[in-house]
């Protein structure tokens, strides 16, 4: 699986924002036993970041804006549907 495409996206994406801690944060793990801990923000933004099998957290990744697109793909479409689509409207 080519995944140059992703790698394209990451470069550009903007300096990582701090994570408030006081936000509920909702824990997944993707194919590559990748954990990740996603939340919504004040501003109604969805936010993440991950943990790598290795023990070494990454800063955040830079807010999603656009929900109906770049959404990483270790979400099912359940859980992203009922649990965050509704926050948006």
């Amino acid at each position: 699986m080519n995944n140059s495409h992703l790698m394209n996206y990451y470069k550009h994406i903007n300096p990582p924002e701090p994570v408030d801690m006081n936000y509920d944060l909702d824990d997944f793990h993707d194919y590559q036993h990748i954990y990740y801990q996603c939340y919504v923000d004040e501003n109604n933004r969805f936010c993440y970041f991950e943990t790598t099998p290795n023990g070494i957290t990454r800063y955040p990744k830079s807010a999603i804006y656009k929900i109906s697109k770049n959404i990483p793909s270790f979400f099912h479409r359940t859980i992203l549907y009922f649990k965050y689509i509704p926050k948006f409207f």
